[in-house]
């Protein structure tokens, strides 16, 4: 099938000298209209929508059609053989010439008449608006010939002037439209490559969209319709309706951190896949949660839920966390890692920010706890779990394991180089037998031997609880701090964490009291809830759950509208009815 290529030519005499040329290209279909730079978009728009692959102009007329066509604009240059040939015409004239056009024709003008021993005045425009001015201000000055393109030769009647037009010969034409060719069979493969990625993500069984940062879909596969039980094709994210376009915005603002959604009764995990070139387009997979996972007392396997995600979100005063993180950033390449350190060291964390680091995105990463006891059978279809998923493995629970068996489920990802498996182990005294069998193991530093740099750590916690939930904490009192640093903390970070969290939640004023981190913010949520009387009728228990959240906030419409998960015009409507 031929390549179809549209031509807009601004002069009459282009138009037979591209038909001759195209005569001379093989598998090309041209269509050529005469137009001025004024009526050449809509001539240009309907080749677009007939097929058209690429476009050919020249001048202020290719500039122009760049502004209302997204194919392709070749132009026909103006070559070094036109210019010599119009400026052997007047070479010898008695003429006042002024030369008025684009900076590319003006600049090979004055080096060919170089050549030629010749001195042309010349006008660089760029625009078609700066080319009647220039054209006036030559006539006041006394110029009788105007040298240009067919744009500047339109005004010449208007000030009564002769014009010499510097046409495109068959060379200048000949290399435009084998250009565009080269640019149409360009694009035709790229289209196939993009219709055969659609047609393999279009078979898988997660949902896929890909959108632009203004919402504009380019694609969603077959699953994501499913998914979201749409019968016709979406053009932006936000026609899904009220209930959705939140979660698009979630992405757009944070994209690398794992969300979740409820749509249509199901709970989605929802991942975005990091383009390293591009931070204007997502590519976004919906999983159902329980799609992959295994739940039994024997063995367990989900998505790894972290909210770090990256090793420049921890906390890195500490010098044995920076040697930690040295260590695993040298390990990339390591398939079976050990993690060892008390409960809540942040081993969850690092793995995360590990799996980011190596990959350069979030999702494929996964869960394992295997249990106290284990039959073959579950051990194999964990095995048989490795083969068939990929990404990181944060696998707890194995101590328990013989050493035979722990020996094989090593091997298991050592044979798989795309996969990495993380042992996380709260003891940090295991025998050099079991050890043996990684890679690397590495020991987190508990927080009693990390107290020099608390503040540190409650200032990144604090930091990020504010952003959730719209505080503006500074920091703990005195009287916490101090009873904070004589804690055992036998939970670590993992209590620091949540401690902070029902803090910051609870705060009435800028510094934390102790009183405020002493219930957390669960303990809070079921206080509020059991207040509210479950005998009345869902409309007033939704009144009655606003108005709570709102005088919890202090009458702040819009961080009470966050907690509800609502914007703030439908949270104003809402109070106005009750």
């Amino acid at each position: 099938m031929p390549i179809k290529i549209g031509v807009l030519a601004p002069y009459p005499h282009l138009k037979k000298v591209i038909q001759m040329e195209a005569a001379a290209v093989s598998d090309i279909e041209v269509e050529v209209v005469v137009c001025d730079v004024v009526d050449a978009v809509q001539p240009a728009k309907r080749m677009e929508q007939n097929g058209v692959l690429v476009l050919i102009s020249r001048g202020a007329t290719a500039d122009t059609l760049r502004k209302h066509v997204k194919v392709p604009i070749i132009d026909i240059e103006v070559s070094a053989y036109d210019i010599l040939r119009t400026l052997l015409l007047i070479k010898d004239s008695e003429e006042k010439i002024k030369l008025i056009g684009y900076p590319s024709v003006c600049q090979g003008v004055v080096e060919v008449s170089k050549l030629l021993d010749m001195q042309i005045p010349y006008t660089e425009v760029r625009t078609s608006e700066e080319v009647r001015k220039a054209v006036k201000d030559a006539w006041k000055n006394g110029y009788n010939t105007i040298l240009g393109d067919a744009v500047a030769l339109n005004y010449i009647e208007e000030f009564t002037l002769q014009g010499i037009m510097i046409t495109s010969g068959k060379e200048a034409v000949h290399q435009s439209l084998v250009r565009a060719k080269e640019v149409a069979q360009a694009i035709n493969e790229t289209r196939k490559e993009v219709s055969s990625f659609h047609a393999l993500i279009d078979t898988q069984s997660e949902g896929v969209i890909i959108f632009e940062l203004d919402g504009t879909v380019n694609f969603a596969n077959r699953e994501f319709y499913s998914l979201f039980s749409l019968d016709s094709a979406i053009h932006s994210v936000y026609d899904l309706g009220q209930n959705y376009p939140g979660v698009f915005r979630r992405i757009i603002e944070a994209p690398l951190s794992m969300k979740t959604a409820e749509v249509n009764g199901k709970k989605l995990l929802i991942e975005v896949l990091f383009l390293e070139e591009s931070s204007s387009y997502f590519v976004v997979k919906f999983t159902e949660e329980n799609k992959y996972y295994i739940h039994s007392d024997e063995l367990s396997l989900s998505h790894l839920r972290s909210t770090i995600f990256s090793f420049s979100q921890l906390c890195q005063v500490n010098q044995k966390v920076r040697e930690v993180i040295k260590q695993l950033k040298s390990s990339v390449h390591k398939p079976v890692l050990l993690l060892a350190g008390e409960e809540g060291t942040g081993k969850k964390s690092l793995t995360s920010a590990f799996h980011y680091y190596k990959n350069g995105y979030t999702e494929e990463q996964w869960a394992v706890t295997i249990g106290k006891v284990i039959s073959e059978g579950e051990l194999g279809k964990l095995h048989a779990t490795i083969q068939k998923l990929k990404g990181t493995f944060y696998i707890r629970g194995w101590e328990e394991l013989s050493p035979c068996q722990i020996k094989k489920l090593v091997k298991s990802f050592s044979c798989c180089k795309e996969n990495t498996a993380v042992f996380s182990t709260n003891n940090c005294n295991l025998s050099e037998r079991i050890t043996e069998n990684f890679d690397i193991s590495v020991h987190l530093p508990p927080l009693r031997d990390q107290l020099e740099t608390f503040e540190e750590y409650t200032r990144k916690f604090i930091a990020r609880y504010n952003n959730l939930y719209g505080k503006q904490v500074v920091g703990l009192s005195e009287n916490l701090l101090c009873t904070w640093k004589q804690k055992e903390w036998k939970s670590n970070l993992a209590e620091l964490n949540e401690g902070l969290e029902a803090g910051v939640y609870n705060a009435e004023g800028p510094y934390i009291q102790k009183k405020e981190a002493l219930h957390t913010k669960k303990d809070m949520s079921l206080h509020s809830r059991d207040n509210i009387d479950l005998t009345k009728t869902l409309v007033e228990i939704e009144e009655e759950i606003i108005r709570k959240v709102v005088e919890e906030e202090n009458y702040n419409q819009t961080r009470a509208a966050k907690r509800l998960g609502i914007n703030r015009a439908t949270l104003w409507r809402k109070l106005k009815n009750i």
